[in-house]
């Protein structure tokens, strides 16, 4: 977050943080202002959302004219909790609590995943906590004839994970931000921030111009541009990765999705098919993705 040009001499402790200025010090006339979020994806979403319920004014902004049109919209909506960090992991499974909480707001398939983790990366209590059930290659195999010849040792089922509807929950994620007061503009397009002695007090649209008391940067690919418009070191090279879809010549059944940890490619049923994703990352320029030609030789190399 980029912070305030102003600090409270009057708070009643300067050098604690303020919950009220999110981790800053504010002074009264920026606890007038909004905090503006700029990007409208997943994460500035959830942001916003979170600030909001806080009981501060905020402004989302998306220069696109319809949500989840980059990253957010294009994942596979794969939701694991299987993590090697014992905190994210924590972090994963309140995650997927959450969104189960939303109902049917949030469509969720609980197909379960396969993890296939021969080096033993996921620590033996994360697997307790997430009754997973290891399962073994030849067995595997014959469940999905689909992953005949690929390394499968280490193999085990987490039947809680899921495949999440990504653009509902994005939507439901908006709608809190709009029930807790917040506003979201989308086709607006936030150019440049306003700085005053180091610190930002305001930033540029192409509609005009917003005093704001914090500038939270939620921009992905874009985040790098932005940090050197504002003059703050964001460290951020854009990715991408392949996905391929392939067609299969049998019904798809309904299985779960399976992720290979240590070569780092990921499938799921999809439209009849299968949804391949290499696992690579490349560097990219910040854009609208394009169909790559390349990508099913990608696939093929960490598959096979």
């Amino acid at each position: 977050m980029l912070r305030p040009a102003a600090s409270d001499p009057a708070s009643p402790n300067p050098g604690s943080p303020n919950p009220g200025s999110l981790g800053g010090r504010s002074s009264s006339v920026d606890a007038t202002r909004p905090v503006v979020v700029v990007g409208a994806g997943l994460a500035g979403a959830a942001c916003a959302a979170a600030i909001a319920r806080r009981g501060r004014a905020v402004v989302l902004l998306e220069a696109e004219r319809v949500p989840g049109q980059h990253s957010s919209g294009r994942n596979a909506g794969l939701l694991r909790q299987a993590i090697e960090d014992p905190v994210l992991a924590r972090l994963a499974r309140e995650g997927a609590a959450r969104i189960a909480a939303r109902g049917d707001r949030v469509p969720r398939r609980r197909t379960g995943s396969i993890l296939i983790d021969p080096a033993a990366t996921i620590p033996a209590a994360v697997r307790e906590a997430i009754e997973a059930r290891p399962i073994d290659p030849d067995t595997l195999a014959r469940r999905m004839p689909w992953l005949e010849g690929a390394a499968l040792e280490g193999a085990f089922e987490t039947p809680g994970d899921a495949i999440v509807g990504v653009h509902a929950l994005l939507a439901s994620i908006l709608d809190d931000v709009r029930a807790a007061g917040g506003a979201v503009r989308f086709g607006e397009r936030a150019l440049v921030p306003r700085l005053e002695g180091g610190r930002v007090v305001a930033v540029e649209t192409d509609r005009g111009v917003i005093e704001l008391s914090d500038l939270v940067i939620a921009t992905g690919a874009w985040g790098g541009a932005w940090g050197e418009r504002a003059g703050v070191p964001i460290a951020l090279t854009p990715t991408r990765r392949s996905l391929v879809l392939t067609a299969l010549p049998f019904p798809v059944p309904d299985v779960p999705w399976v992720w290979h940890l240590e070569a780092g490619w990921y499938l799921r049923p999809e439209s009849g098919g299968m949804l391949w994703c290499a696992g690579e990352e490349h560097r990219d320029e910040a854009g609208d993705a394009a169909p790559d030609p390349r990508a099913p030789d990608r696939l093929a190399e960490v598959v096979t």
